[in-house]
């Protein structure tokens, strides 16, 4: 007769094994259970919600006109970041009262390590398949984790608009100095061409204007500091066309600093929702059951081998 393959004759005895101590499987197993449904149930609650978002392809509203359609990767992950900033994180963190929620110790030292910590496990950000941006808030609250993601929500547009005009109002401060300074200098040309054509006499040069030189070239010419005159002319002109140029540099750094930047798209605003999400019976006591089964395997099993070892000796 042939003998069984190995792998079959060890399923064989694997069987035997638990029906020869099936009792002591089914005690162990069914006891860890019940402990498992007690124990999950004296655990906090928690309670999930959810918003889902898409990233505008540009910021510039010109753009969008011409191509509203939503952004790829690369908008979803800079929207991510944003969402990730301390900017926002203090601003939830006060408006909700987190440290209280979190019952954190400010007398200790790494109180703003733990906070940071359990705010990243219970709020995520998290980039979909279909480049929306999920974001997802789990409290002991159902109502806390639906305010948290919807605060969120009313503050990521302001964040990046402030963000993104930063530079641009910059920008139009450091023009507008640049423009005032350079104004000046030519009000001072202006004033000092003035004082030369008095000592000329001749009406035919004028200001018109503040900032229009009219001026006659034989008159020029018979002053005795023409040379200074022409000069101080030369130099008006000069910085007049640069005062322009800086003028129209304002202008535009102005108005890109006036416009509102594109918003994000709201796909899915964050509801209150009062059906848990953890802890999870029916997935602890599975856990721990099985966890159970092996643990007595092993225990039954080292048991017969000492059993069984002492026997040969």
């Amino acid at each position: 007769m042939n003998e069984l393959p190995n792998e079959k004759k060890e399923s064989i005895d694997s069987i035997r094994f638990i029906i020869r101590h099936y009792r002591i499987f089914l005690i162990t197993v069914l006891g860890s259970a019940i402990m498992a449904a007690v124990v999950t149930f004296f655990i906090p609650k928690e309670y999930l919600a959810y918003a889902i978002v898409f990233p505008a392809a540009s910021n510039s509203l010109e753009t969008t006109v011409d191509s509203p359609m939503f952004g790829y990767d690369v908008e979803a992950d800079r929207l991510i970041q944003v969402l990730q900033s301390k900017e926002m994180f203090d601003s939830i963190v006060k408006k909700y009262n987190l440290i209280n929620y979190y019952e954190l110790d400010i007398t200790d030292e790494s109180w703003p390590d733990k906070l940071r910590e359990y705010y990243s496990k219970d709020v995520i950000y998290k980039r979909n398949i279909s480049m929306s941006v999920e974001i997802s808030a789990q409290t002991k609250d159902p109502e806390l984790s639906a305010n948290i993601v919807n605060s969120i929500l009313g503050n990521v547009n302001s964040i990046r608009e402030k963000l993104m005009k930063k530079n641009l109002i910059a920008a139009k401060d450091f023009y507008q100095k640049e423009y005032n300074q350079k104004n000046a200098l030519v009000d001072s040309l202006v004033a000092r061409i003035s004082a030369m054509r008095d000592e000329v006499k001749d009406p035919e040069i004028s200001i018109i204007s503040n900032q229009t030189l009219n001026m006659n070239i034989n008159s020029l010419k018979t002053y005795k500091n023409s040379t200074v005159l022409e000069q101080a002319i030369n130099r008006y002109y000069f910085e007049l066309n640069q005062l322009n140029e800086i003028g129209k540099k304002y202008e535009k750094a102005a108005s890109a600093a006036s416009r509102p930047v594109t918003e994000v798209y709201v796909l899915d605003k964050a509801t209150v929702s009062h059906k848990k999400v953890y802890p999870s019976y029916t997935m602890n006591i599975i856990i721990t059951a099985c966890i159970a089964f092996i643990l007595t395997w092993i225990v039954l099993f080292l048991a017969e081998r000492t059993a069984s070892h002492k026997k040969e000796l």
